[in-house]
């Protein structure tokens, strides 16, 4: 997502959706975007009046908020095949072994990947994920900062 083609303003739609649509708490929000209670509810009217002129700052809360409101809002089938590309040509993890560890078959995988996600049972979109999850937080230090 370019931050230069999207007005800055919109973050303050995406908290909205977060804090009502998702009930997402102000503790939470506060913490993970290191602000207090009240500039995360200014910043969600619209007022950005706090915020340094610096685009280092804006960015930060722009990838932050995104990140949170996509989560909620992309496709998941896409998200998971993202993840499965990052073990198999970051990680050099192969089709078979994913689908070993994940305890489903190789086509289950092959089809996520070929985004085909209507010919894999949930059961094993379910174990698939559980399995990307865990293989993403234990090899995430090995990884650049682009993933």
């Amino acid at each position: 997502m370019n931050i230069e083609k999207i007005p800055f303003s919109i973050i303050s739609d995406w908290l909205k959706a977060l804090i009502a649509d998702y009930e997402l708490s102000l503790e939470m929000l506060s913490n993970y975007l290191s602000l207090t209670n009240e500039q995360v509810l200014c910043l969600s009217d619209g007022k950005l009046d706090f915020l340094s002129d610096e685009k280092l700052d804006k960015g930060r809360l722009f990838d932050k908020v995104s990140g949170l409101y996509l989560s909620a809002t992309e496709d998941k089938d896409l998200k998971l095949a993202g993840f499965l590309d990052v073990l198999i040509t970051h990680h050099h993890l192969s089709q078979k072994t994913i689908a070993r560890m994940a305890g489903v078959e190789e086509k289950d995988v092959a089809c996520l990947l070929r985004d085909q996600p209507g010919l894999v049972p949930e059961s094993a979109k379910y174990r698939i994920a559980v399995t990307v999850m865990s293989l993403r937080f234990f090899l995430k230090e090995a990884e650049p900062d682009a993933y």
